[in-house]
């Protein structure tokens, strides 16, 4: 439906289908035209209301297709976890690597984590598995970040946390 406003007062717009012939007499000679007008705003409106369901569907798949490949990437992304995981999980067992290793390796572990975790968000997304809330401590979580932070600002910025003393308990 098309409103127009006019000498302020919304009205819909009226259309017409207008039809214009020649008049001709036993000759064929032009001796004169009609001109017919008919209401078509029904037929306008409901061409216009069907314009709107289309594009909703075109958004509707849309948003399908947007599904399905979210879908498709989170369910790759976490085949490729999967190893990462289980390497650092060893290696975190066998205790390798000096204090600063171990550090980078528990570091890699909270993140491929965290990717594990936005996969499974992105998969609830796609409609593939169920969303699971958890709690999370968020001072623990900060900590473990608080060193990859500090190395890829730069020498410039200087990161300082002002958290509330570890707790073994989760939020």
């Amino acid at each position: 439906m098309v409103v127009e406003e006019f000498g302020g007062v919304a009205r819909e717009r009226v259309g017409y289908e207008i039809r214009s012939d020649v008049l001709r007499d036993r000759n064929g000679r032009q001796i004169g035209a009609t001109q017919t007008a008919h209401d078509a705003t029904d037929r306008v409106r409901a061409q216009a209301e069907l314009e709107q369901a289309r594009e909703a569907l075109r958004q509707s798949q849309k948003m399908e297709a947007m599904g399905q490949l979210t879908g498709e990437v989170a369910h790759d992304v976490n085949n490729l976890l999967t190893p990462i995981v289980g390497s650092l999980d060893r290696l975190q067992r066998n205790g390798v690597g000096d204090e600063r290793d171990r550090r980078l390796i528990n570091g890699a572990m909270q993140s491929a984590e965290r990717a594990a975790t936005l996969m499974q968000k992105l998969l609830a997304f796609a409609h593939r598995q169920p969303l699971q809330a958890a709690a999370v401590d968020l001072g623990t979580l900060v900590r473990g970040m608080a060193e990859l932070v500090a190395r890829t600002s730069g020498p410039h910025v200087r990161l300082e946390l002002d958290l509330a003393p570890e707790s073994k308990t989760s939020l």
